[in-house]
């Protein structure tokens, strides 16, 4: 009886609870340290977890999967990233606002806009850079193999 190992895989929709958790995760421990440090963060905070999560998604897929995206794949995590990152900013955004009294919605919709834009940048280009990155390791696993 002969015994085969099946390499785990990692579907799209795990990229993106990968994401989400890495996300909400790193905020929340970030904040509370912040906090406990007496530090105020920044927005630049939030940019650098976001990032993080997101290339961490991204070279986990590679390395369960072998491989990267395809370009249809590409295009959906990061369309998939944005929408997940814009149902968090809304869920921060909507209470705190809210909570000041009176609901300017037009302030609202302008500053997620405005953050969402940034964000969606940062997400593009860290997809793909990540995919880079994936590639090199990829090869030099491949040239210490044939070495």
């Amino acid at each position: 009886m002969a015994f085969t190992t099946r390499r785990s895989t990692l579907k799209i929709s795990g990229v993106f609870i990968r994401f989400a958790a890495a996300y909400i995760g790193l905020v929340v421990v970030v904040l509370v340290g912040f906090g406990l440090a007496g530090v105020q963060p920044n927005s630049g905070v939030n940019a650098g977890v976001l990032i993080g999560a997101a290339w961490w998604s991204c070279l986990a897929f590679g390395e369960k999967n072998a491989r990267y995206f395809t370009s249809a794949e590409k295009t959906r995590v990061v369309w998939g990233m944005v929408t997940i990152d814009l149902l968090i900013q809304l869920a921060v955004a909507i209470p705190l606002l809210g909570s000041a009294g009176a609901f300017p919605v037009g302030a609202l919709l302008t500053g997620v806009a405005f953050v969402m834009a940034l964000h969606a940048i940062g997400i593009y280009f860290t997809v793909g850079y990540a995919g880079k990155i994936f590639a090199k390791q990829q090869a030099k696993k491949l040239a210490k193999a044939g070495a």
